[in-house]
């Protein structure tokens, strides 16, 4: 069940807002609050010269074109699929979903998310999937948006989105071994360890 609540009332004044007198380094958007907002924001941080990323979840048929030079577009497979009307499953269909959704919203990169499969990266001569970590799995919960907000952070870090899906690949193996939304979402320390242990 979504119950989008107060993300409802969030305005294209309230981008602004959060935008005066203040420096970021990233923008990270989802389809939650209001199409216009979101646009308003991206306009603002694309100005600046910010890494932008578009969360394209709760799945939907989105204007994606509405955010031509976007940095990082990044849907799971229903949300490919409910932008572009593939299904992401393997290889084949996944060039064909991220070749669709490169077009229509002129991104640097796409991120597809594919769950257990890991993450499928299209974008500057880069066509690969990057895999996933194997672990126990307790419960799913948050892991696409931990995955998510790991990749931007890491990109604005280093710039190597390959690097940095793997990063983020391992910050949501570790989310999903335990319990709940924010009480999953790992450290800085936790994710190194987990990779450190896997090198």
């Amino acid at each position: 069940a979504i119950y989008t609540g107060a993300n409802d009332l969030t305005s294209p004044a309230d981008a602004e807002n959060a935008f005066e007198g203040k420096e970021y380094d990233a923008l990270m958007m989802q389809l939650e609050v209001p199409v216009e907002t979101n646009v308003k924001a991206f306009e603002l941080a694309k100005a600046k010269g910010m890494i932008t990323c578009l969360d394209c979840g709760p799945a939907q048929n989105y204007p994606i074109e509405k955010f031509d030079g976007i940095t990082i577009l990044s849907p799971n497979e229903t949300e490919t699929d409910a932008l572009v009307g593939i299904l992401p499953t393997d290889d084949e269909s996944c060039i064909a979903a991220s070749k669709i959704l490169k077009e229509r919203s002129n991104c640097k990169y796409v991120v597809l998310k594919m769950g257990d499969k890991g993450s499928f990266i299209y974008g500057e001569d880069i066509c690969q999937m990057v895999p996933t970590f194997k672990v126990d799995a307790v419960d799913p919960t948050a892991a696409g948006d931990c995955f998510t907000g790991v990749l931007v952070k890491q990109f604005a870090e280093t710039g190597d989105i390959i690097a940095s899906a793997r990063y983020a690949s391992a910050a949501a193996a570790i989310s999903v071994q335990h319990l709940g939304a924010q009480p999953s979402l790992p450290t800085k320390e936790a994710v190194e360890a987990f990779l450190a242990e896997r090198a």
